[in-house]
């Protein structure tokens, strides 16, 4: 007899663990509970099992709730990176229409600043991802490289021709006065691809560090060249700035592309994660 109902809570005991997660059958929870109405060793091994089930359920709820807080938190820190994104990039680029320099004054606030100040705002608003390497992200990156080289290879260009006072665009059949209004529309193009090319990494659903820093450095570079080109004085200063400024981006430009590279490699960074 005693046999027969050791077998017997061998058999309710392993249906315990079913029975506590409310996972068994209406024949086998019927067959458990009146077990454990007669059975107090059953009955106590059961009630501890509901309340490890419950402080397991308690703890996973937690996690989720956890998880929940840092997924809001990171939303709203993208939103508020692609506000800040959106008013700097505006700034910068409705400045190029703005006469006598636009709205960024270099004497005021160093490029190298400005540049930073985007790249934060940008790795806030989640662009500092890199959404796989398909052949769509290669080219990006490869029109992104394009848009910067020729924003510093222009400038570097025409400066030389003005400081000389020679027509840099000859060529074409310009004069000198119209070199000045053919070069701001030059700067306004190129700036234009550059605000696109990031609004599609900040608001689209793929992303591409090297892009984004890429456009950044580009379209502050032109920015602060629109500006400068009102305010310098003797051709000297005129050539330093331009050589100052060039050098500044591509610093910038480089140290970002690296700094992404080594924080991808050492941490292991698979594509499409967030790193800031």
């Amino acid at each position: 007899m005693e046999e027969k109902k050791e077998m017997k809570c061998s058999i309710i005991q392993d249906l315990l663990p079913s029975y506590a997660d409310g996972i068994c059958s209406n024949d086998a929870k019927e067959l458990i509970e009146e077990h454990t109405s007669q059975c107090p060793q059953c009955r106590e091994k059961l009630e501890q099992m509901k309340n490890t089930s419950i402080v397991a359920r308690n703890a996973a709820n937690k996690q989720i709730d956890y998880l929940k807080k840092i997924r809001g938190a990171i939303r709203h820190k993208e939103q508020l990176g692609k506000l800040l994104l959106a008013i700097l990039t505006g700034i910068t680029f409705v400045g190029l229409f703005v006469r006598y320099g636009g709205l960024i004054n270099y004497e005021q606030i160093p490029s190298a600043i400005f540049s930073i100040l985007l790249l934060c705002a940008a790795a806030l608003a989640g662009n500092c991802q890199l959404s796989g390497k398909s052949k769509a992200t290669k080219i990006e990156t490869i029109v992104s490289s394009a848009v910067f080289i020729f924003s510093l290879a222009v400038n570097e260009y025409i400066v030389q021709y003005l400081v000389a006072s020679k027509i840099p665009f000859s060529f074409l059949g310009l004069e000198l006065n119209q070199t000045g209004p053919f070069y701001t529309a030059i700067l306004k193009i190129t700036a234009l691809i550059a605000v696109i090319l990031l609004a599609r990494n900040t608001f689209g659903k793929h992303k591409n560090a090297y892009a984004t820093i890429l456009n950044i450095t580009a379209l502050v570079h032109i920015a602060y060249t629109n500006d400068w080109l009102y305010h310098m004085d003797t051709p000297d200063s005129c050539l330093q700035e331009a050589h100052g400024l060039a050098i500044s981006q591509v610093i910038l430009a480089i140290a970002g592309i690296i700094a992404y590279a080594l924080l991808q490699k050492f941490r292991k960074v698979p594509s499409g994660t967030e790193i800031i």
